[in-house]
């Protein structure tokens, strides 16, 4: 994916911001950091590229608010972070490497309130899927988007290919997941 000087440094921005969200943090700074993410979407790609397909029902979830709110926020979150990693990924000299946002190489720390069983990370890592297109997403990396175990995230993706979200390409140590849209 070829990108300016200045839209990649905008993506790298939006993607340390967004991995700063917290679903009980300040619900101005979710929503403007949404509205960012949307308008940067809309001024990099145009109407007809793939990643449309990643967001299409992106604008019919309710805002992030009351006791629906860590749910309501990673409908938002999840897959509009999850979009720009995979962007991000695509721009990045080494395909596959995952974005060293923090000093301890994550793209989002665990957080204190996070529960091991919560599956909030699912979008960001489905959206990340069908962002890299073609070029699919390894476990290794979804694994690094959702701050999970390798082996959690690949029982997640093995359903996904069983109820035909996703499709796997067998390619030895660089097997992806591919988004049912780009096969």
């Amino acid at each position: 994916m070829e990108l300016s000087d200045d839209q990649a440094a905008t993506l790298g921005g939006l993607l340390q911001e967004g991995s700063m969200l917290d679903a009980h943090g300040d619900l101005g700074n979710m929503v403007r950091w949404r509205t960012a993410a949307l308008v940067y979407l809309r001024g990099t790609l145009p109407p007809e590229h793939h990643v449309w397909n990643c967001l299409q029902n992106i604008d019919q979830y309710e805002l992030p608010y009351g006791h629906d709110r860590p749910r309501n926020f990673a409908l938002h979150w999840g897959p509009l972070l999850g979009v720009l990693q995979g962007m991000f990924l695509l721009h990045a000299e080494e395909p596959g490497a995952p974005a060293p946002l923090h000093g301890e190489g994550s793209v989002r720390p665990q957080q204190e309130n996070d529960d091991p069983s919560d599956e909030g990370w699912w979008p960001a890592v489905l959206a990340a899927v069908c962002a890299r297109g073609p070029a699919g997403l390894r476990t290794s990396v979804a694994a690094e988007i959702a701050q999970r175990d390798r082996k959690t995230v690949r029982t997640k993706l093995q359903a996904a290919v069983q109820r035909g979200e996703l499709s796997y390409q067998d390619k030895g140590p660089h097997s992806v997941y591919v988004h049912s849209h780009q096969v």
